[in-house]
Parts: structure tokens; sequence; C-alpha cells
């Protein structure tokens, strides 16, 4: 089906995005039929596919201006450890249920 994929910022799908610099890791990029979203516009359009209530949110969301999104994105971006809690600062080992879900 639609299932989402995704691919390491460093991994040369993740990498040939709008990012600013292939040395910026500090933001979540969707491609979609050949089309980048980064910041809050690429969490927006994730959101849109994931379950209720979240549909309901991003469309709340996409009536607010890029600007004053992305802005808030990095806001939450800065303080998501402070907001969310910080669990392990590490990457979470890749087994064969996750492995089919990124791209080479």
């Amino acid at each position: 089906g639609d299932e989402a994929r995704g691919a390491p910022v460093l991994n040369p799908l993740g990498s040939f995005s709008q990012n600013p610099s292939p040395d910026d890791l500090s933001s979540i990029v969707l491609v979609e039929s050949n089309r980048f979203a980064v910041k809050s516009e690429a969490v927006l359009r994730i959101a849109r596919n994931l379950r209720r209530p979240l549909p309901a949110l991003a469309m709340v969301g996409f009536a607010f201006p890029r600007v004053f999104r992305d802005c808030v994105y990095d806001i939450v971006g800065a303080n998501r450890y402070r907001i969310f809690g910080r669990e392990i600062e590490m990457c979470r080992r890749m087994d064969s249920k996750l492995e089919g879900r990124f791209l080479e």
C-alpha cells in the first residue's frame, strides 16, 4: 500500500533534499512523488496519514503560514528533550521488522 518508508539523512536518498547543506541534520525530509517537504510541511504531511486525531490536527496546522509553522517546529526541535523527555541517546538497532521500512 502507501506505506511510508524512511531513509537516513546521510543516505544519498535523504541528503539530496532541500536542506541547506548535506551537513545539516536538523530537519526531517519527506519525499513524495519526486517532491520534497521539510520541517513543518513534512511533519504535517506525514500526520495526515497517521491514526486519528493526527490527520485532523494536521489540517489545523496547515491553516497557519509556513513561516510560523517552521518557527514552532524549530522551537519544539530545540526543546524536544525538555518537552518529550530523553530516553536513550543512541540510535535504535535495525531489526527485521524495521529493515523493510527503510530505503537503501
